[in-house]
Parts: structure tokens; sequence; C-alpha cells
């Protein structure tokens, strides 16, 4: 999700096309408690092993989500926009940058390099474990091709604020030559989504003789 924003607090580690990266200490709390989900072992205790495993799956997931904002301050570079942060936050992260004057499609093509940047990691991940790749490396390359696929899907959704909404908000925006018209469509377009997936995940799970798969349920309370 790009956006500006004034400078944000949290811990500095490093710069990138000129921006702060920041990783704000709310972060640090999505990490632990998706560590914790996916390493879980199939006893339901925990493990060195599953404990390692979790947190390699959450690496591949916050790795992915900073390149998603990368992608995101690479655009607005390219429209030439001053990006001042790439911060990971507890809800995922933002790319702050200056967004004053854009035009319908700088925004949507800023917009879409997000999932454009995960789903073009995704396919290579796949292509490169399919070809002739085994052992540990396809097992990684899988779960970053798997989480990059998912990342994409999801901030595709057609609703504000993901970068579906903003790249719905776009297009309505550059047919109808309205911004708030389009801001409109895509609000609404965020309410439906957000109630149909908390439906979705409710439905799959509890219905019966199911299992409550806890990873969704966080998920479903973000939304």
């Amino acid at each position: 999700m790009a956006q500006a924003q004034r400078t944000t607090r949290g811990w500095v580690v490093g710069r990138v096309l000129g921006a702060r990266v920041v990783v704000q200490w709310s972060s640090l709390v999505t990490m632990a408690v998706f560590a914790l989900i996916w390493g879980q072992a199939s006893d339901g205790g925990y493990s060195h092993n599953s404990l390692a495993t979790g947190l390699e799956y959450t690496a591949i997931v916050f790795g992915s989500v900073f390149l998603h904002e990368f992608a995101h301050a690479l655009a607005g570079r390219a429209f030439g926009r001053e990006v001042k942060e790439i911060v990971l936050t507890l809800m995922g992260a933002h790319t702050s940058f200056d967004g004053r004057n854009l035009s319908a499609v700088a925004s949507g093509v800023i917009a879409a390099a997000g999932p454009a940047m995960n789903a073009a990691l995704g396919l290579g991940a796949f292509a490169i474990a399919n070809a002739g790749v085994s052992g540990g490396v396809r097992e990684v390359l899988g779960l970053v091709g798997l989480a990059n696929l998912w990342l994409a899907a999801f901030n595709l959704l057609p609703g504000i604020p993901m970068d579906g909404g903003k790249v719905l908000e776009a297009i309505v925006w550059g047919i109808s030559g309205r911004q708030r018209l389009g801001i409109v469509v895509a609000a609404w377009g965020g309410r439906v989504v957000a109630i149909g997936f908390i439906a979705f995940i409710a439905f799959l799970n509890f219905r019966p003789g199911h299992q409550v798969d806890l990873f969704s349920l966080v998920w479903a309370a973000l939304i």
C-alpha cells in the first residue's frame, strides 16, 4: 500500500532509494505470532525444528512484504516522486511518498507495482523449483512462490485499503474524470471485500467436522 504520511517512529534499519526503512516495534509482535502459529508441530507442541520452520516461514513472508513495498517505492520514483519511508507495521507495511497531483494512470501503476512484484517473484520461484532443483532449496522456493502469489492475490482484492482498491479507484477516476467517484467506489468495494472475507473464513472454520485454522482466524481479525 502506498501513501503519504509524516515521519514514522520506529527502528530505522537502513535506506532504500533514499527512503528510510522503518520497523515499528508492533510489527515484531506480528512476526512473533506468525512464527508461533507456523512453528507449531503436528502434535500441537513446539520443538527446536518446528520453531526454526516457523521463523523461516515468517522471514519469507515479511521479506516478500518488504519487496512488495520496494516495488511501490520504485514505481513512485519512476513518476518523479520523492519516496520518504518504507515501514513495516503491526498490520503489514506501507510506503510513504509525495502523492500530490498524481494522475489516474500514475496512481494506478504505483498501486499495481506491489502485487506485480509478488506475482513475478512467486512465478519465478516456482519456475526455478520445477527446473531440476531438489531438496531443501526446492522446498524454500516453493514457500517463496506460495507466499508471493498469496500476497499478490490478497493485495489485488478490489477495495480500499488494498492495492486492488487503489487500482479500482484509478480505473473509475480515469474513465469518469472524477477522482472522488473512484474513491467512493473503491471504499464500498473495501466494505464488501471485508464482509465477504470474514464470512468466508467463518464458514470454512466453523462448518461441521472441520478443524479450526488459527492462522485464518488471525487474518480475519486483522481484516
